[in-house]
């Protein structure tokens, strides 16, 4: 009967074994379970990273493009604030350039409005531009209007403008062969300027 005892303890190791895995048999399964869940949000983490890092390149490249595209100086131009004293300069220097004779111009009073950009204010002015002058040929008003539209800073839009030629062909180049009227609309930044010394 002695005989038997060391079988006992191997058959009471082999019973709780079978107890113990028995018993882990749910708690395996909740940690393969937890596992898989884990896994699945570590895959699902991974492709959103990637989404929002091939998103990230194609922000970067549309960004480059964009800024191949702008050109700074036309920018500053755009933004830059009115200042009705260099714009009368600029007229008259761009007629004489332009060899326009009889040239008068009329500057309208300032309207200032103010538009939403961005969740952000933009004060603009706006105003008119009346232009008139002889020239020896159209082509020269035509250039001398460009120069002036993309000369001011802001946007400038031709609202009107008329040529009238002269019944005496013949005359010479240098001769006042043509008459010209135009009225542009002048928009800009409505910033307040400050002048040195000044407010």
């Amino acid at each position: 009967m002695k005989a038997l005892y060391p079988h006992r303890w191997w058959l009471a190791l082999l019973v709780f074994a079978i107890a113990v895995m028995a018993g882990s048999g749910p708690l395996l399964h909740l940690a393969r379970v937890k596992a898989a869940h884990n896994l699945a949000e570590a895959q699902t983490e991974r492709v959103q990273a990637e989404q929002n890092l091939r998103q990230l390149r194609a922000d970067v490249a549309a960004a480059r493009a964009l800024n191949r595209q702008i050109d700074r100086a036309q920018a500053e131009q755009v933004l830059a604030a009115s200042d009705r004293l260099k714009a009368a300069t600029m007229l008259e220097s761009e007629a004489s350039q332009a060899r326009l004779s009889h040239f008068s111009y009329t500057l309208s009073p300032e309207a200032h409005v103010s538009l939403s950009a961005g969740g952000e204010m933009q004060d603009l002015a706006t105003s008119t531009i009346a232009l008139a002058a002889d020239a020896a040929e159209d082509q020269s008003v035509y250039a001398f209007i460009e120069r002036v539209r993309r000369g001011l800073p802001g946007r400038v839009r031709i609202t009107q403008m008329t040529i009238t030629r002269s019944n005496e062909y013949g005359r010479p180049l240098a001769a006042l062969n043509v008459h010209f009227e135009a009225n542009l609309e002048w928009l800009s930044n409505g910033a307040v300027q400050t002048v040195a010394g000044g407010p």
